[in-house]
């Protein structure tokens, strides 16, 4: 064997099936193979060592070097000034330029897609109306939008204006849940609220166009009420312009979480604002209903059930809104299916400010459509509970019902009605039915007085003729002489006018002597009944008295020169007095026929106390007003006189 190294040469294929074998590399020697095994540990003891020196050997100087050099690396640019409020952020990045080459340029690179611009208008609001201000917006107080400029916003307003109504509807419904999104990512969304502002403004309906996908959003979001409450604002914007679809947006949208205690404040707020909006009263009467029956009994439920449930303050400011809201809903009570629907929900009613309401509506249907009395005819039968205490209501309040009396088919149902409930006596609730029908048809059938004072006139001129009587016949001693009976002789109704004098005094001595007798004791019985209340009555007659015969009587002569010029004056004048003297003389007949039953009826004990003490307080108050009116005008009339 050669010490030397051999080659080794390799041996060739000896096939083609060889040949196509991969050739499997040999592995590289290992370094412990080729070097000896001291030099390698060698090399590491030899490289330790060495960076340990380098690193001890490092002097203290360069560390303060290495410091400056990090702090010159670590130097930031102060970050821009974020605005205030929304205000200011217009000032310092929104210019009317940048606006216009914006929409421009969407315009020309996007002809056919209106979309696009406005999408990227809303982006580039809600990056350049950035603000440190996120207190809550009011809902018709116009931010964000009222911060733009007059041009800006007539820029928008022409851009939204050119696009058909398919396409805002569709854009409307991106900026509302875009609004949700970008909220839940903590982004700005001032341009989104902007764009929906600029939309409800030119459109309202748009927002009821597909109310389902709108409600399916607050659901998605009303566990966060940050974005509930900013959908809510967002979809209310339409009730600025349009109370109909307002009141759409506050039942469907807003209602159902009214009792959610983080909503509660925003949705009765919201229902006082739209209505303030539009100026609703409690005696507003609208051309149409804002909302239909359903809806309107809904509402009713909520009003006198579910405010009970809210807080104090709430409920109570949402009971006070009810007849603003009452009013827009029914637009004066004219829908004549307002009364059977009313009857079936009275049914189960219980509360009795619900109870009352809903009289009331009925009754003002009654008023204003006469197609609501054929609804109760109809039904009167089958909801006699109801119908009593209808009948009952508008008993105790007849005096705003009163109108119902012109209706002359109104006084025959109640007398239909009186008739079945007095064939019907077998059945419940009929005598609720009978007693309110009796008392309204004994107020039908009585009628509706006269607004001027005919009757209390009439007896204070009959007081002050007898008066300028007496006075003329005390001055010339006789009626023979005095100018009284010279007039009635000139007339020819002196001889009537004597013997209707005659039968006077036997009518006036009878009487007197049974007043003598009888008065005290039924003067002295009132007296115990009604109080005070009488004396101040008979105090103000006596100086009603003493004014005609004191100081009054030289006025009282002058209106007896008066009267006799006219006489004088007015050719006619002896004809209507005859006239008057025979009418006189029948009323004497007819008094004298009354005052005979009055006196039986006293002597025989069928006075009825009861009544007396009923009405006695309520005629003696009428007669003190009518005393007091009749003092001051014939004090007025005197004084003129004596002028």
């Amino acid at each position: 064997m050669s010490d030397k190294w051999e080659t080794v040469k390799p041996k060739p294929a000896t096939n083609s099936k060889s040949n196509s074998k991969k050739t499997v590399p040999k592995p590289m020697p290992k370094l412990e193979d080729v070097l000896p095994a001291g030099s390698i540990q060698a090399m590491y003891t030899d490289y330790e060592p060495a960076p340990v020196a380098e690193v001890k050997k490092v002097p203290s100087t360069p560390k303060k070097d290495q410091k400056k050099t990090v702090v010159k690396k670590d130097v930031v640019p102060a970050k821009p000034k974020v605005p205030k409020n929304i205000q200011e952020a217009v000032k310092m990045n929104l210019r009317l330029d940048d606006l216009k080459q914006l929409v421009e340029s969407c315009q020309t690179k996007f002809p056919d897609s209106p979309l696009l611009w406005l999408r990227d208008l809303a982006a580039y609001l809600n990056l350049k109306l950035v603000n440190e201000d996120k207190s809550e917006v009011g809902v018709f107080e116009g931010a964000p939008l009222s911060a733009l400029t007059q041009n800006m916003k007539k820029l928008m307003y022409s851009v939204v204006q050119g696009v058909t109504e398919s396409m805002l509807e569709t854009y409307l419904e991106t900026c509302l849940s875009n609004t949700a999104h970008d909220l839940a990512k903590g982004l700005d969304v001032d341009g989104w609220r902007v764009m929906t502002q600029v939309i409800l403004d030119i459109n309202p309906g748009l927002v009821t166009s597909n109310l389902s996908r709108l409600v399916e959003l607050r659901n998605s979001y009303q566990n966060r009420p940050n974005i509930g409450l900013a959908l809510l604002w967002s979809v209310g914007q339409a009730g600025k312009n349009d109370l109909q679809t307002g009141v759409r947006i506050w039942l469907e949208m807003m209602l159902p979480v009214m009792s959610m205690k983080h909503y509660t404040r925003f949705v009765v707020e919201y229902l006082g604002l739209l209505l303030n909006q539009h100026r609703i009263t409690k005696d507003t009467v609208l051309s149409k209903p804002v909302m239909d029956l359903q809806n309107f009994v809904t509402v009713q439920d909520t009003v006198f059930l579910v405010s009970g449930q809210l807080s104090k303050d709430f409920g109570k400011q949402l009971r006070d809104l009810y007849p603003q809201l009452r009013a827009a809903a029914l637009a004066g009570s004219r829908n004549h299916e307002i009364f059977p629907t009313l009857m079936d929900k009275l049914k189960n009613q219980n509360m009795p400010d619900q109870v009352l309401d809903s009289l009331e509506v009925l009754a003002n249907c009654l008023l204003a459509t006469p197609a609501a009395l054929v609804h109760w005819q109809r039904v009167y039968t089958s909801h006699l509970s109801q119908s009593g205490q209808l009948v009952q209501y508008l008993d105790s309040n007849w005096s705003k019902y009163r109108g119902l009396q012109q209706n002359p088919e109104f006084q025959e149902t109640i007398q239909a009605f009186q008739d079945y409930n007095i064939s019907a006596t077998h059945k419940d609730d009929i005598g609720l039915c009978r007693d309110g029908c009796a008392a309204l048809l004994a107020k039908m059938a009585k009628g509706e007085g006269a607004w001027f004072p005919w009757k209390t006139l009439s007896f204070l001129l009959l007081i002050a003729t007898a008066s300028i009587i007496n006075l003329d016949i005390q001055k010339n001693g006789e009626f023979s002489r005095s100018h009284s009976g010279a007039f009635f002789k000139d007339i020819g109704q002196y001889d009537r006018l004597m013997d209707i004098s005659s039968r006077a005094q036997v009518v006036y001595g009878a009487g007197y002597s049974w007043t003598e007798t009888n008065v005290p004791v039924y003067y002295s019985k009132i007296r115990s009944i009604t109080g005070p209340a009488l004396d101040n009555a008979v105090e103000q007659t006596k100086e009603y008295g003493v004014y005609v015969y004191g100081k009054g009587g030289e006025g009282l002569l002058l209106l007896q020169d008066q009267l006799v010029q006219v006489g004088a004056q007015l050719p006619g004048l002896k004809q209507r007095a005859g006239e008057f003297i025979i009418i006189l003389q029948q009323g004497l007949n007819t008094c004298q026929e009354k005052v005979v039953m009055a006196y039986t009826e006293v002597v025989g004990g069928k006075v009825d106390w009861g009544k007396v003490q009923e009405n006695v307080l309520i005629k003696i108050s009428e007669l003190q007003i009518s005393l007091k009116s009749g003092l001051d005008w014939t004090k007025n009339q005197i004084n003129q006189l004596i002028k």
